[in-house]
C-alpha cells in the first residue's frame, strides 16, 4: 500500500500544509504537489501587493526542502478520474491513486459587465499586480467594491498609502462583526478619508463604475465582489456547490468520488464541524493537515477521523498601523473585540506565524488548531485507502 501516488493540486496554504505533513508521515516519497507559479502566494496579503506594502515571496521548493515531496511547477488543465491522472498545459500528465484539490478560490468576475475588462480582481494575484501597475502610473482616484474582509482591507491599505477612495458595498460594510466593530470599522475608514456608498454595482467601464444609481468616475476599479472555486472541479464531474466548491464529507473526502480529498477554499463541508468552516488561511491549513493524517491513517488500515475546528476569531488590517480582531462568543455570535495598534501587531503575528508554522512542519508535526467539544461521529463505511 506504500506504493499509492498522492498527487496535490494546488501550493496554497491548504496544499502546502498537506504536502508538508504527508512528508512528515513519511510518505513524502509518493507525494506531488503541483502549482502553477514556482513560489508560495501569500494570498491574504494582496491588498498589500496591490497597494505596492507586500513582503517577498518564498520559493516553494525550499519550502518543500527535506520532505521528500516532489514539486511540480505546471497548471492543470483536466483532471481524470476515471484514468486518475491530470493534464497539464503542454500535454504532460501526472498520475495518481488518491487526489487532494486545493486550488482555493478566485476572484467572482463574471457577475457584472466588465469587471474582466475594467476591474483589478484582488482576489487574484494578477489583478493585484494590475492595480499596483495602475498606482504606479498615477492612479489616485480608486474605487474598491465589495464590503467583506477583503475589500475593508484594501480600501484601507490603498487610503493609507495615499490614494482617494470610495468603498462601495451594498447592504454597507462589516455586517459580519458585532455592533461595536461595526462602529469601530466604519470610524476608521473615515478616519483614513475614505467615503462608503451604499449601492449596487450595474457595470464597470474605463474609468467608470456604474450603480443603480449613478456614476463614480475613477482612475482604478478594485474588485473584492466575492470568490468562486477554480472551475476543474466541475469539468471533472465532482459534486460541486453553486460556487463550484468540492462537497466534503466529515473526512474531508468528496461525496461523489472517495478517491478525492477536497481542502481549503476549494471545499465546502455539509457536516456539523464544530465552527461553521469558511474561507481563508485559518480554515485551510486545519484542513490540509487533517486530510494529510486521514490519508496516512488509510494507508495504515486505520479509519479516517472526522475533521472539526473550534471558534476563530476574524482578524482585520486596516493598514499597517491599525486593525481589529472580533472574537466570537460561546454561541458563534460575534463577541468582543480588539482594535487599534494591538490588533494590527496581533494581524501581523498571525501572518509571520502562518509562515513559522509551515516551516516548522518540514520539521514537526507540530500544526494544530483549536477542537470543537464535539465532533461529528465518524462513518464506519468511510473506504480504505487500497479500495
Amino acid at each position: 500500500m506504500s506504493d499509492f501516488d498522492i498527487l496535490i493540486l494546488g501550493g496554497g496554504y491548504a496544499g502546502l500544509m498537506t504536502a508538508l505533513r504527508l512528508g512528515n508521515r513519511g510518505l513524502g516519497g509518493h507525494v506531488t504537489l503541483v502549482n502553477a507559479v514556482p513560489d508560495f502566494v501569500e494570498r491574504v496579503r494582496h491588498h498589500q501587493l496591490g497597494a505596492g506594502t507586500a513582503p517577498p515571496r518564498r520559493s516553494i521548493t525550499r519550502l518543500l526542502r527535506g520532505t521528500g515531496v516532489r514539486f511540480v511547477a505546471g497548471r492543470v488543465t483536466r483532471l481524470d478520474l476515471e484514468r486518475r491522472v491530470a493534464r497539464l498545459v503542454g500535454g504532460g500528465e501526472l498520475g495518481f491513486d488518491r487526489v487532494v484539490v486545493a486550488l482555493g478560490s478566485v476572484g467572482d468576475a463574471g457577475a457584472v459587465p466588465g469587471v474582466r475588462e475594467h476591474a483589478s480582481v484582488i482576489g487574484d494575484e494578477a489583478g493585484a499586480l494590475r492595480l499596483r501597475a495602475q498606482l504606479a502610473r498615477g492612479a489616485r482616484e480608486v474605487v474598491v467594491v465589495g464590503g467583506g474582509p477583503t475589500g475593508i482591507e484594501t480600501a484601507a491599505e490603498l487610503a493609507e498609502q495615499g490614494a482617494r477612495v470610495t468603498l462601495v458595498a451594498s447592504p454597507g460594510v462589516g455586517g459580519f462583526l458585532s455592533p461595536v466593530g461595526q462602529w469601530y470599522l466604519v470610524r476608521a475608514l473615515a478616519r483614513l478619508g475614505v467615503r462608503i456608498v451604499d449601492a449596487c454595482v450595474r457595470e464597470v467601464r474605463a474609468g467608470a463604475v456604474v450603480l443603480d444609481g449613478g456614476e463614480l468616475e475613477c482612475d482604478a476599479c478594485v474588485w473584492a465582489g466575492g470568490f468562486r472555486a477554480a472551475p476543474l472541479a466541475r469539468e471533472a464531474g465532482l459534486e460541486v456547490s453553486v460556487e463550484g466548491r468540492v462537497i466534503v464529507d466529515a473526512q474531508l473526502r468528496s461525496v461523489s468520488h472517495p478517491v478525492v480529498f477536497a481542502v481549503g477554499d476549494a471545499a465546502e463541508a455539509r457536516t456539523e464541524a464544530g465552527a461553521p468552516i469558511g474561507t481563508g488561511c485559518k480554515y485551510a491549513m486545519p484542513m490540509g493537515a487533517h486530510a494529510a493524517e486521514n490519508l496516512a491513517r488509510a494507508l495504515a488500515g486505520e479509519a479516517e477521523r472526522p475533521f472539526g475546528i473550534g471558534q476563530v476569531p476574524l482578524c482585520l488590517s486596516l493598514g499597517r498601523r491599525d486593525g481589529l480582531l472580533q472574537l466570537a462568543g460561546r454561541d458563534g455570535r460575534p463577541g468582543s473585540v480588539i482594535t487599534g495598534r494591538t490588533a494590527a501587531w496581533i494581524k501581523e503575528g498571525i501572518l509571520r506565524g502562518t509562515i513559522w508554522a509551515l516551516r516548522l512542519e518540514r520539521h514537526f508535526a507540530a500544526f494544530f488548531w483549536p477542537r470543537p467539544k464535539r465532533l461529528p461521529r465518524a462513518q464506519p463505511q468511510a473506504k480504505q485507502l487500497a479500495a
